[in-house]
């Protein structure tokens, strides 16, 4: 396994999940650049595209040094994905945010939290770098805690749909069920 991830293929499919991302960016503010729930969509996708091509400059990396600067960049841009994906989720359908707004301040808080973490060995204790594979990496307890921010995350989102699904009718009720697809569909496949 180690060793697709050098592969041809795998650096295609990198750079197709980036430039999808790019263009749903692209696309969702082309539509309608004022709509918020657009321009958070849209910065969500631009993160998501940063994350995708960090991934592949890590896999990519021949030497420790490089694969620990990609790992960094790539956990800042990813450390804004939970934030990001609630805000959008209670935003979503509507122009006015409809969350818990202590619990969006905490999450972006964390992901400042986890910025300034980066660069430490709280995030990446230690990097190998191989000639045919990518690199090995041992990560701290950042890494963990990220994680828990993810299911927490995921736990209100869904919460959060759910509300909004029993509470919407017609079009609005199928656009919600669409989110509801794509976030479960993304989650499991991640």
């Amino acid at each position: 396994a180690h060793e697709l991830m050098h592969s041809p293929v795998t650096v295609s499919l990198l750079l197709f999940s980036a430039a999808s991302a790019l263009g749903l960016a692209i696309l969702v503010l082309t539509r309608n650049p004022y709509k918020s729930t657009h321009q958070i969509f849209a910065a969500l996708s631009l993160v998501l595209m940063f994350w995708a091509l960090g991934v592949m400059c890590v896999t990519l990396s021949d030497t420790e040094e490089t694969a620990r600067m990609w790992l960094t960049l790539t956990f800042v841009a990813s450390s804004f994905l939970p934030p990001m994906f609630y805000h959008f989720v209670g935003l979503f359908a509507r122009p006015r945010f409809e969350g818990i707004r202590w619990l969006l301040a905490l999450l972006y808080a964390t992901a400042v939290g986890f910025v300034l973490a980066s660069p430490t060995k709280l995030y990446v204790q230690q990097v190998q770098v191989f000639e045919n594979r990518p690199p090995s990496v041992v990560f701290g307890p950042v890494l963990a805690l990220y994680g828990l921010c993810c299911v927490v995350t995921m736990v209100f989102m869904a919460t959060n749909l759910f509300r909004k699904l029993r509470a919407a009718s017609g079009v609005e009720r199928r656009q919600i069920q669409h989110v509801i697809l794509g976030v479960f569909t993304c989650t499991i496949l991640g």
